[in-house]
């Protein structure tokens, strides 16, 4: 379902979307009222106190705190997932919840204790629109109790994660997905072109177009661009994949 909307008033009008855009095999999130975009509730809640503590801070010592309360009770499963833990038990963490139970999703769309609002909304992620990041979360920011920015260990340019990531969409958009990894370059510089300040990657922007202009040549001579921006970046593999990587990591670094 592509950016459809639908409106329903009743069970039966639901099974029945779920039904005509098959999608038995979906991811649903339900919330009973409509936010300005899909965040987790500790992002959404989050007030600035200041550009020297920030939400990274807020959120590593939520989790140091509970940790020192409840760590001693933990199996292994449960610290080694302990930010999975916690979310289940309340704490407001940076996860988001879906279900692949859609009547789960309903459920909460509905829910109107705390809430005075008319409509609900189920939001409703295609599974070939995701890609399984368990093990990349896992390894590269969600140890034990600690928080660890994927994003900030990224803008690093850290060798292992950024192959690792690299990797991740390989299986995302790569030649067996059916998917173009050039759709992913067009909205990245989209975003980036949206927000001037961003100098550094709209520069890459502005020559990556001369150099489209020059046709095939010009195309060939993208990673000799890349590595002007990102001299240690390796601009081998495939160019798409390669180039949003790369425009990612330029994106990152402001």
């Amino acid at each position: 379902m592509d950016k459809a909307n639908e409106r329903i008033s009743t069970l039966a009008e639901y099974i029945g979307i779920i039904k005509k855009y098959n999608l038995h095999n979906g991811y649903f999130r339900g919330e009973n009222q409509r936010y300005p975009n899909i965040s987790s509730s500790l992002i959404r809640e989050y007030i600035s106190k200041g550009e020297n503590f920030g939400l990274v801070d807020i959120y590593a010592d939520l989790l140091r705190a509970y940790y020192q309360e409840v760590g001693y009770e933990l199996d292994k499963m449960q610290g080694e997932n302990f930010l999975a833990f916690s979310q289940h038990h309340g704490l407001k963490t940076n996860l988001i919840d879906f279900t692949t139970a859609p009547l789960v999703a309903l459920y909460f769309a509905c829910e109107r204790d705390k809430y005075d609002v008319d409509n609900g909304y189920v939001y409703i992620l295609n599974e070939e629109d995701t890609v399984e990041a368990s093990e990349f979360l896992r390894a590269y920011s969600i140890r034990e109790h600690l928080c660890h920015n994927v994003f900030s260990q990224l803008a690093w340019n850290r060798p292992d994660i950024v192959t690792e990531f690299r990797d991740l969409l390989e299986k995302y958009t790569g030649l067996l997905s059916g998917k173009n990894p050039y759709d992913l370059v067009k909205r990245m510089a989209k975003q980036i072109c949206d927000y001037p300040q961003f100098k550094k990657s709209n520069l890459y922007l502005k020559e990556r177009e001369a150099l489209l202009k020059k046709g095939i040549d010009g195309i060939s001579e993208i990673p000799q661009l890349v590595k002007k921006y990102l001299p240690n970046f390796d601009v081998l593999g495939g160019m798409g994949i390669m180039e949003f990587t790369a425009l990612f990591l330029l994106f990152l670094m402001i």
